[in-house]
């Protein structure tokens, strides 16, 4: 895979021109730019439990929902890819004789998620809700009752049979590293690594012969192991080197499946002691340090010639902490997103970053990190070209990326990740950055994710733009013409933004 440290050469002429207070930026991708970035490298992953709510069916499909995909869409030419799952997937059961779409038992009335998910046919009209989306479609590994292979083998059968075409993937198990202990206590203590392949094997042989008998010809393909990769329960961490290594089959596995928290394993990573919104998330150091993992596991198992995909991320674990669903938030989806791109080959599926139907009388709403989704599509543009690098910057709270279309650089991305808090008395401290650019430029589209601080929950814009329910339903409602109408002029090959703390900008060149 590649890396996105730009090569000796090209960082000490970025250095260089740091020092005279400007940002060099190559007129095409240099030594250690990305792959070409598929156009759905930005996803999402949902709770199996929550999928009717933010997919709605066929009959009645989640409008709101449509608009924000269809956003997307607009932005960089296709749908994000939907990943269903999470740890309901292993609390699910088919039931081919149940009326009902999905019920669901709760071992309390208040707990987030439910103990238990039984959902029959109608459940998988929820594919079919809106029209061009592709799904990762989760089965459940960790019940192991004497109807286990039974209850898999009619599970799989009809995903194949209802999804159709629909269907990108299966997904067996969600973080079977985790089965032997907290969160899921669904193995005993001393479970193996070596157990779980025999038993990963078996299913998803089991899961392949019945896909197959119900539809013949179809090209069976899994992502795996989808591992936590952590010792954040206090037991080591499997290694996915080591899951290949030891024998996980790959027949059928047509992607690399990992998750990655950021307060997860953050004090080895990247040297973190507190989980402070500048530490965890507004901090460049602490994005490389977190999927440094990924980019070293991810060339070591190159081959196997498959994609590596983290399929779940987030900010913090367990539904998210305190700043998951703040502005900070979002610049973190931002700089992560962007970084894992320029390093990872293939997708990164966000936690779906809005509330997609009304809850305990709260109304839909557009979190944070939505905007940040909708800067990052708005960054890669639409193109089946898109580039990165990444632009060296001195400090842990700025981050920078040169992106480039059919070779030839096309848009700059500036992330001013200094916290500034809503409530703050101090005036709003900004950063003026200087970029040189080919000299055929001669003006900017600027385009800003801006918002009250980095705390802020709501009023947020970006492009001026609102995506929010209340306004319209999370179809683009402009509320500031000044910044939907923002330019800046290239003069002699420099141009020059000022990006405000806990903001970012999207420049596209022309």
């Amino acid at each position: 895979m590649a890396m996105a440290m730009a090569s000796g050469s090209l960082l000490l002429g970025l250095l260089a021109q740091q020092a005279a207070g400007q940002l060099l930026v190559p007129q095409s991708p240099p030594a250690g730019a990305s792959e070409p970035v598929p156009k759905g490298v930005s996803s999402f992953s949902i709770e199996f439990s929550s999928a009717i709510d933010y997919l709605g069916n066929a009959t009645h499909p989640n409008e709101y929902s449509r608009n924000l995909l269809s956003n997307l869409k607009n932005a960089v030419g296709a749908f994000p890819k939907i990943r269903i799952g999470g740890t309901t997937q292993d609390r699910t059961f088919y039931n081919p004789n149940q009326n009902e779409a999905m019920n669901l038992t709760y071992e309390t009335p208040t707990d987030d998620q439910p103990i238990k998910v039984t959902y029959g046919p109608d459940f998988f009209s929820s594919y079919h809700a809106i029209p061009g989306l592709e799904f990762s479609h989760s089965l459940n590994l960790a019940y192991n009752g004497s109807d286990q292979s039974t209850q898999l083998s009619s599970a799989a059968a009809a995903a194949c049979k209802h999804m159709g075409s629909t269907l990108r993937l299966s997904e067996l198990g969600n973080e079977p590293d985790f089965y032997s202990g907290y969160p899921s206590y669904t193995r005993p203590p001393n479970w193996t690594m070596a157990e779980y392949i025999r038993e990963w094997n078996w299913k998803s042989g089991v899961v392949a012969k019945a896909m197959k008998e119900e539809c013949p010809g179809i090209n069976v393909g899994f992502a795996a192991p989808s591992l936590i990769w952590s010792n954040w329960s206090g037991r080591a961490p499997w290694d996915p080197q080591d899951v290949f290594r030891k024998g996980l089959d790959t027949r059928f596995i047509h992607e690399i499946s990992m998750h990655n928290y950021m307060d997860t394993d953050y004090e080895e990573r990247y040297g973190l002691t507190d989980l402070s919104i500048q530490s965890l998330l507004m901090n460049h150091t602490g994005v490389v340090g977190s999927v440094a993992v990924h980019i070293d596991a991810a060339q070591k198992l190159s081959y196997l010639g498959l994609p590596y995909t983290l399929n779940e991320v987030n900010g913090m674990a367990l539904q998210g902490g305190a700043w998951t669903w703040s502005m900070g938030s979002a610049l973190w989806v931002v700089d992560f997103a962007l970084w894992s791109a320029t390093n990872v080959k293939h997708q990164t599926h966000q936690l779906s970053p809005r509330q997609p139907v009304c809850v305990d009388g709260a109304k839909p709403s557009t979190r944070p990190p939505y905007y940040g989704q909708m800067m990052v599509a708005h960054a890669l543009g639409n193109s089946n070209s898109t580039r990165l690098t990444n632009i060296p910057l001195p400090s842990d709270t700025e981050s920078a990326y040169a992106v480039y279309h059919d070779n030839a650089l096309s848009r700059l991305v500036t992330l001013n990740l200094e916290a500034w808090y809503a409530n703050s008395t101090t005036p709003r401290p900004s950063k003026e950055y200087t970029f040189r650019v080919p000299s055929r430029y001669t003006t900017a589209n600027v385009l800003r994710f801006m918002g009250p601080g980095a705390d802020a929950r709501s009023n947020l814009t970006f492009g001026g733009v609102s995506y929010d329910f209340e306004l319209g339903g999370g179809k683009p409602v402009t509320v500031d013409v000044m910044g939907l109408k923002e330019r800046v002029s290239v003069n002699d090959g420099l141009v020059k933004v000022d990006v405000p703390a806990s903001s970012g900008v999207v420049l596209i060149l022309g």
